[in-house]
C-alpha cells in the first residue's frame, strides 16, 4: 500500500477510529468515558504522526511523539502505546518497533509493514533504484559473513562498475545513497580495529531496520539462484539457517 493510499484511508477513518473497540481498533477505555476519549484523541493524533513520518523510513524519536501527539506527557503515551501499535497493525500492516541498536538519544522507532515485498515494476523510479542498490550491498556484505571493510565494499561496487566517489548513470550519488541507508538504519558503520596494522578501519554491516524487513532465508535462496547454485554452495550461511534443501520452500512474492 502506498504512503498516499495510507493517508487516504487514514483521514475516512479516524472519526471512525474513535470509537472503536479494542478487538478491532485498539480503543482506549480507562477511567471516566470524558478521559477515554481523549485518550483516543491522543491515540489517533500519534497513528497520524507515525504515517506522516513513514516514507523517511527514519528512526522516530519517542520525546517527539510524546510533545507532539501526547500534550508532552510520557505517562499518555504510555497508556495509548499498545493502541498505537495495534491500530497501525491491524488497519495499516505496520509493525511500530522499538530499537535496541540506539544507545543515546532516548528510545526510538521504526516501521515496516507486516507484509513488506513489493514487486519492483510497482516501485517508483527511485525506489527501484534505492532498493536495488541495497539489495546489492545488503546481499554482498551477507555472502561474506556479518560485516565487510568499507574498503572491501567500495572494490566490489567498483567490479560493477559503481564509484562510490562518482555520480552513478542509475543509482545516482552513490555515497549520498549509503549514507541515506545508514540513517533508515539499513546499515551499520562501525569502527573497527585492524589486527595487522593498528589501524582504525570502518566496517559495514546489516542494520537494524535490514534485520527486521528482509528474511535471510529468501535471500540466500534468491542469491544461490543468482549464480546458478544450491544454497548448499554458500555453506556458512547455509548451515547458520538450518537449511534443509529437499524442503526449502519460496514465497515468489518475496523474489
Amino acid at each position: 500500500m502506498s504512503q498516499r493510499s495510507r493517508r487516504r484511508n487514514f483521514n475516512a477513518s479516524s472519526q471512525s477510529q474513535m470509537n472503536a473497540s479494542s478487538s478491532s481498533g485498539g480503543s482506549v477505555s480507562l477511567g471516566t468515558p470524558e478521559e477515554s476519549e481523549d485518550y483516543d484523541q491522543y491515540t489517533v493524533m500519534t497513528v497520524k504522526f507515525i504515517l506522516n513520518h513513514l516514507a523517511a523510513r527514519l528512526p522516530i524519536k519517542r520525546a517527539d511523539l510524546v510533545k507532539e501527539c501526547c500534550n508532552g506527557s510520557s505517562k499518555i503515551f504510555m497508556i495509548i502505546q499498545p493502541a498505537v501499535q495495534n491500530r497501525l497493525k491491524s488497519i495499516y500492516g505496520i509493525i511500530l518497533h522499538e530499537l535496541t541498536s540506539v544507545k543515546s538519544g532516548g528510545k526510538q522507532y521504526i516501521c515496516f509493514e507486516k507484509n513488506p515485498a513489493v514487486s519492483m515494476i510497482k516501485m517508483r523510479k527511485c525506489e527501484r533504484q534505492n532498493q536495488t542498490l541495497l539489495l546489492i550491498i545488503l546481499s554482498y556484505i551477507f555472502t561474506k559473513g556479518e560485516s565487510v571493510s568499507e574498503g572491501v565494499m567500495k572494490k566490489f561496487l567498483e567490479r560493477l562498475d559503481i564509484d562510490m566517489d562518482k555520480e552513478h548513470e542509475w543509482f545516482g550519488d552513490v555515497k549520498k545513497c549509503l549514507e541515506t541507508f545508514r540513517k533508515q538504519l539499513y546499515l551499520k558503520r562501525e569502527k573497527m580495529q585492524s589486527e595487522a596494522t593498528s589501524e582504525e578501519k570502518i566496517s559495514i554491516e546489516w542494520g537494524e531496520r535490514a534485520l527486521m524487513e528482509f528474511d535471510k532465508k529468501t535471500m540466500l535462496i534468491n542469491i544461490a539462484e543468482v549464480f546458478h547454485k544450491p544454497t548448499l554452495y554458500f555453506k556458512k550461511q547455509h548451515m547458520e539457517l538450518m537449511i534443509d534443501d529437499d524442503n526449502m520452500e519460496v514465497d515468489s512474492s518475496q523474489i
